[in-house]
């Protein structure tokens, strides 16, 4: 009977392709002076638009 094949990945492969194709930011917002930011980001994620696509639209218009 043959050996049978893994069923799922691994974190260290999955960890490589991230690293591979994902170019990592890390952004930090003031509460005071970003509130309106914050709140449309926020509102986005309510409608099912994640942030990184939130910034993407803003930045194109």
């Amino acid at each position: 009977m043959p050996a049978k094949r893994k069923t799922h990945t691994s974190n260290e492969v999955k960890k490589r392709y991230n690293d591979k194709t994902y170019q990592y930011y890390k952004i930090n917002l003031r509460k005071d002076d970003d509130a309106e930011l914050i709140q449309y980001i926020e509102e986005q994620k309510k409608n099912g638009v994640s942030p990184s696509e939130t910034l993407r639209q803003l930045f194109k218009k």
